[in-house]
This record gives C-alpha cells, sequence and structure tokens, in this order.
C-alpha cells in the first residue's frame, strides 16, 4: 500500500517531464519519450481520470489539433485548460501516427515550425514542447496538487474535531439526531471558509444534491458529501450508499476527485480495505473518478480508559464498487 499516493504520482510525472525536456538534439529519441510520456499518463489511473474530464471539457481540441497538422494556424486555446486539451490531443496524434517512416518526429516538428520562430537555438521540437507539453504538464501537476490541498484541510479538520471538539460535536448529534448529519456538516463549511475555500452549494444535479462543491483556483468543482456512522441504521451499507451517490455526483459534474467525510458517532471502528492511501486517508479508484475517505471520530461517551476492545466494520473496494460493475 502506497502511503503518499499523490506525492509520489506528482514525483514520477515529474521526472518524466523533464527526460522530455533534457532530450536536446537528437529526435528520435524525443519521439520516444514523448511516447513513454503518453503511455504513463494514459495508464495511470487518476491523471486519466484528469484527462477523460478535461476531454468533455473541451471537446473541440481533436478537431483543432487536425486543423494544426493540416497546417492551418489557429488558436492554441482560449485558456489554460483548453491550451492542456489542446496539447494531450496533439501528443496523441504525434504518437499514433506519423507523416514520415524515416522521422518519427516529423509531426512534433512541424507543427513545433508552424507556430514558433525558428532560429539555431530554437527549433521546431523545442517549440513543440513548450507549447503542447508543458500546458498539458502543468494543468496535470495542479489538479493533482489541488487534491492534495483538499486531503491536508480536511486531514487538518479531522485532527481539530477528534482533539478538541468531539465532546461538542458529540452532543450535536445527540441532539439532533436525524438532522445532526447536516448540522455536522454546517461545522465543516465554517472550517473551510476559514481556510480560505470558496464554495457554494449547488441545488441539484440530475443525480441529487451534493452537500458541498469547493472551487478551486482553476476553477474546477470539489465534491464533498458528508454522512454519519452508527454502526446500526447508518452502517456499512448506508456509507456504500455515499460513495454511489457521490461517485454518481462526480460523474455528473464531470470531476476527478471526491471526498467522503464520515462523522463515527459509535464505539465500532470503520476500516476501509483499499489499495491505497494518501498519507492516512485511504481512497478508491474506479473508472476514472477517485474517492477519498475522511473518518473523523467524536463518539465521546466513554473516556478512553472504559472503552475497552473496538470492534471494526470493514468495507471493502469490492463492498463499494459492486452495484457499479453490475
Amino acid at each position: 500500500m502506497d502511503k503518499f499516493f499523490l506525492r509520489d504520482l506528482k514525483s514520477s510525472l515529474k521526472e518524466r517531464f523533464d527526460n522530455l525536456l533534457s532530450i536536446k538534439d537528437d529526435h528520435s529519441v524525443h519521439h520516444l519519450y514523448l511516447k513513454y510520456f503518453f503511455n504513463f499518463i494514459k495508464n495511470n489511473f487518476v491523471i486519466s481520470g484528469i484527462l477523460k474530464d478535461l476531454k468533455l471539457k473541451c471537446q473541440g481540441a481533436e478537431d483543432i489539433v487536425e486543423k494544426m497538422i493540416g497546417d492551418e494556424q489557429i488558436s492554441l486555446g482560449k485558456d489554460e485548460e483548453e491550451s492542456a486539451a489542446i496539447g494531450y490531443s496533439m501528443i496523441k496524434k504525434c504518437v499514433s501516427e506519423s507523416i514520415s517512416e524515416i522521422d518519427e518526429a516529423a509531426n512534433e516538428r512541424k507543427v513545433g515550425e508552424l507556430f514558433g520562430t525558428i532560429t539555431p537555438d530554437n527549433d521546431g521540437i523545442k517549440v513543440f514542447k513548450r507549447l503542447f507539453i508543458y500546458p498539458l504538464y502543468l494543468y496535470i501537476s495542479e489538479r493533482i496538487t489541488e487534491s492534495q490541498f483538499m486531503i491536508a484541510i480536511l486531514n487538518k479538520y479531522k485532527q481539530k474535531c477528534e482533539w478538541f471538539k468531539k465532546e461538542y460535536l458529540f452532543s450535536l448529534y445527540k441532539k439532533y439526531q436525524v438532522k445532526a448529519e447536516s448540522i455536522l456538516f454546517l461545522d465543516s463549511y465554517e472550517y473551510l471558509h476559514d481556510q480560505g475555500v470558496d464554495f457554494f452549494l449547488e441545488p441539484k444535479s440530475t443525480s441529487g444534491k451534493v452537500d458541498l462543491i469547493a472551487i478551486q483556483s482553476s476553477n474546477s468543482r470539489v465534491m464533498v458529501e458528508a454522512k454519519i456512522f452508527d454502526a446500526e441504521s447508518r452502517g456499512k451499507s448506508y456509507i456504500v450508499k455515499g460513495f454511489n451517490q457521490l461517485y454518481t455526483y462526480i460523474c455528473d459534474y464531470n470531476e476527478p476527485f471526491g471526498y467522503l467525510v464520515i462523522f463515527k458517532v459509535c464505539k465500532t471502528g470503520i476500516k476501509f480495505s483499499v489499495p491505497d492511501q494518501e498519507g492516512s486517508i485511504p481512497f478508491v479508484g474506479y473508472n476514472g473518478k477517485t474517492i477519498f475517505f475522511v473518518v473523523i471520530d467524536i463518539f465521546s461517551d466513554q473516556p478512553a480508559s472504559k472503552k475497552g476492545k473496538i470492534t471494526d466494520i470493514e468495507i471493502s473496494e469490492k463492498d463499494l464498487l459492486k452495484n457499479n460493475e453490475k
């Protein structure tokens, strides 16, 4: 199990990007490393989810690339998002097709020469890297960073609740019971706002209403859903249902990440038996979507010295995905 999946993924992405930049004059080696880079981003389940949603948001990118390959000098994108989408479509085109059997990098050089000023120190391949590879790399890296940022904030909120606010939050749960879920999540709204996270409450998607939508610097949406875990009426099946709801929401909004905040209000523990985690936060990746689980223990009916042995209810990846795989 990778304890810092996103950190290591970001490092691997940068290493491959740097390898591409390091190729100076050997265009055949450049093309080979471009293939390595493309296969890496295409086959990683987190990055492929980012790319899948990018393609849905910028559906004209492939047509723009076809025009560029046909020597039409058009806009490289109206914003960073569209530039990244064009970059991905261009790289995909170049690694899958070549206009020359002798020079596999002919497409890259041709397009670079079309859009750049060529000098002895600035050939078409260098222009191609700057105009198409870099915007894509930057977009992917920023999306991963945004997810790391959100996990860090939610993890700090978890610590604050468990260390300093446990009794207060548990008293709210006991007081409001049926409405406790929304009451508790209002507390997390306040914390996120204090941390500088802008958000709004979306009335409804096509599949219902998600609890909170935060807006990141790239104008991407961050979907947060809150659930209570009491090991009874709101037990394992309730958490699985919450996962499926959140998965549907992030599909509706074409976003790659979602965050399921779980307030544990009982002695029984909850354990996610899944392959990956970021720090202490487990997550599941499925069909280009990644959902993180933040469990906040606010149960405080008994002092720690008198709680005795704590049993866990286990939720596996198979439990979470069984309804989606039918």
